[in-house]
């Protein structure tokens, strides 16, 4: 939220407080954990550079909460608005690298461009997945009025109707609040602490090598085996996954692996917009956390699906929610805490993290939905893409996304093995789905 400079130190006008889950996040990103998630968008003619670089130019200006650099003060992060424009940068085989938060002058996100794909990659301080889709959505419906030319608007639906931010509005002040403080309750009890999970017992690749595999499959097929199960579709994959897993998990133990027994667990984001009333472009996610425990014998995949199902539905409401989120607000609003020097806040939130946000986690499973545009739009575009941050302990992340009538289901990884890719869309394609696959 821009204010005014703080008596504590001077910051220059304008500036914006970090969310509160930013302010984790600036504290854990490294090499490792760089907090950077992708989004892209393939389309059907080669890109035009100019036209997307005058795009980029006029629609900067209606997220000016995204046009920002990090600053160091002395008790926490803050972000100063600039008038710069990000330069847009050559695709590479390796997504999602750190961005280098602490250099001065540097966004917290990029604009890339290879061939036909044009993609945006975030750090998780600036915003979440609808945030980043958010902007890419305007970004993509600009860059096709430059480079094809606008067209009637009496001929075809207005922009807003699909949420599409358009140059010459003025941004909504909720845009830029940090929602968590807004929502949460101060009543709220302590959540109930998680245990550790099962990792995969693979080495990491050197920092930077991030192995990019996605899948492409009919949606019609998916929703129908959903309902057919009557479950979600998102309940359907968050149980492949699991399965998956418990597969490698195992494999590994009937052949010597003897690590102890620990749940197998998977990260569900909820996006805590659909619960609470609220506009912000900035993170507003929290997690549900489905697991089965190999301890028990191996699951038939109707009892994955059952339990997940049912899991699923009892994280994803706002009661539920209200424990973690208070825990996060606390937190940073204890007046102790506040009083604590920068650095060593950021030594105590990478520690916290590490405790809540990975090892208690096998991996995660984040599904933006199905992307809407005017046809207008939708004609240039065959498909998009969504990869989550990498994880140094999670090691294997899934990210999906659907348009036109197909699913896009991307896996992440930092190590060589594809085992869990491979058992998941085995375990689809024994479902009767076909499946196109992409590496990176």
């Amino acid at each position: 939220m821009k204010t005014k400079s703080e008596n504590i130190m001077h910051i220059p006008d304008p500036w914006y407080r970090l969310d509160n889950a930013g302010k984790i996040f600036t504290s854990v990103a490294s090499d490792k954990m760089t907090t950077v998630h992708r989004i892209s968008v393939s389309l059907k003619q080669p890109v035009k550079i100019t036209p997307l670089r005058n795009a980029l130019k006029n629609i900067i200006v209606r997220f000016p909460y995204f046009r920002v650099y990090l600053h160091k003060g002395f008790f926490w992060y803050y972000l100063e608005e600039t008038d710069r424009i990000p330069v847009i940068l050559p695709d590479t085989r390796s997504p999602c690298r750190k961005i280098d938060i602490k250099r001065k002058g540097t966004f917290l996100f990029r604009i890339k461009a290879y061939n036909k794909r044009i993609a945006v990659e975030f750090s998780h301080i600036l915003t979440d997945g609808t945030g980043s889709l958010t902007f890419l959505k305007a970004l993509i419906t600009e860059y096709v009025y430059q480079a094809f030319g606008p067209y009637d608007k009496s001929t075809g639906p207005e922009e807003s109707t699909y949420g599409i931010f358009r140059p010459g509005q003025k941004p909504d002040p909720e845009e830029s609040e940090d929602s968590f403080i807004k929502h949460y309750n101060r009543d709220a009890p302590r959540p109930v602490k998680m245990t550790r999970a099962f990792h995969l017992p693979y080495k990491r690749e050197a920092p930077g090598i991030y192995n990019i595999l996605t899948g492409i499959m009919p949606l019609e097929k998916i929703s129908g085996i959903s309902k057919e199960k009557k479950v979600t579709i998102n309940d359907l994959m968050v149980s492949v996954l699991l399965a998956a897993f418990q597969e490698v998990y195992f494999r590994h133990h009937q052949s010597g692996f003897r690590k102890p027994a620990f749940p197998i667990r998977v990260i569900v984001p909820i996006n805590l917009r659909r619960l609470f009333p609220s506009r912000t472009m900035r993170n507003f996610t929290l997690y549900t956390a489905p697991d089965i425990n190999p301890a028990l014998g191996k699951y038939s995949f109707d009892e994955i699906l059952s339990r997940v199902h049912y899991l699923i539905l009892l994280g994803n409401n706002r009661k539920s929610v209200q424990p973690d989120m208070a825990r996060n607000v606390r937190g940073e609003r204890n007046l102790i805490v506040r009083l604590i020097p920068r650095f060593i806040k950021d030594i105590l939130l990478n520690t916290i993290f590490n405790a809540v946000g990975e090892t208690p986690n096998t991996s995660s499973i984040s599904n933006l939905g199905i992307v809407n545009l005017p046809d207008r739009i939708a004609e240039h575009i065959e498909g998009f893409d969504f990869i989550p941050a990498p994880g140094p302990k999670t090691k294997c992340n899934c990210g999906l996304i659907s348009f036109n009538g197909k699913i896009f289901i991307s896996f992440g990884r930092n190590i060589r093995e594809a085992e869990i890719e491979k058992h998941f869309f085995n375990i689809l394609m024994k479902m009767g789905i076909p499946l196109k696959i992409l590496t990176n």
